[in-house]
């Protein structure tokens, strides 16, 4: 998995998250932590895209917080956080749906489609309230058109999806 192929906002989503299974004191950075983090950035794309599918991202974040909850914590200054396997998955996953759509970066919305294919509780939750790939690529193509995630800062050209 290649970071400096992420863009800027993706990177900052994995530092947040990786921030908040910390603050949890959680072992491992996972697709809930993710998601979370995609979902509260100001400037991505991954909120409005969920509210363009009808999927409120208030109430999302209301369950990922509740399932984060119940995860085990694990003290200690030698406690070091990770990626879970289900993470690492979904991050390279989302690399091939950045090259399946011919990007050059991978954005959170690509991050997003990857966990559409999360067998666990991440996609069970977007599969329950109506995210699906299609969705998801017709809304894109909408917002988009032709453009591309062709730099690192390309997401900012398509960031207010709310205007669409």
């Amino acid at each position: 998995m290649d970071f400096d192929k992420f863009t800027l906002k993706a990177q900052e989503a994995i530092q947040e998250a990786h921030a908040a299974a910390q603050k949890a004191d959680h072992s491992q950075i996972d697709c809930e932590h993710l998601l979370l983090a995609l979902m509260e950035a100001d400037t991505g794309a991954v909120a409005p895209l969920l509210e363009r599918l009808g999927a409120h991202p208030s109430d999302l974040a209301r369950e990922i917080e509740a399932e984060l909850a119940r995860k085990p914590k694990v003290f200690g200054q030698a406690a070091q956080v990770f990626l879970s396997p289900a993470a690492s998955k979904v991050l390279a996953k989302a690399e091939t749906e950045a090259a399946s759509l011919k990007d050059d970066y991978v954005a959170g919305e690509h991050i997003l489609m990857a966990m559409l294919g999360d067998e666990g509780w991440t996609g069970q939750l977007l599969a329950r309230h109506g995210v699906t790939r299609t969705g998801i690529l017709e809304s894109l193509k909408q917002v988009r058109g032709n453009r591309r995630v062709d730099g690192q800062g390309a997401e900012d050209n398509y960031r207010s999806l709310e205007k669409y």
